[in-house]
């Protein structure tokens, strides 16, 4: 999973520096790391509203066949 965020936030952060949304450099690499900053805080989030603690279901028990 951690791959998978690495990737797209370069892949975000990619497209807006290349992609000359702004007049300046400088502004590009702003956006590009506030654009990041934001995809880090919508990560932070999801991963604070996991469960703390995994509960397994337990099989109900059925009859075992007679061998």
């Amino acid at each position: 999973m951690s791959n998978l965020g690495s990737s797209l936030g370069t892949a975000i952060a990619g497209t807006i520096l290349v992609a000359g949304i702004t007049a300046t450099p400088e502004r590009s690499y702003a956006l590009a790391m506030a654009a990041l900053a934001v995809a880090g805080v919508i990560g932070l989030v999801a991963a604070v509203m996991l469960p703390a603690e995994i509960h397994m279901r337990v099989a109900q028990e059925a009859p075992q066949p007679e061998s």
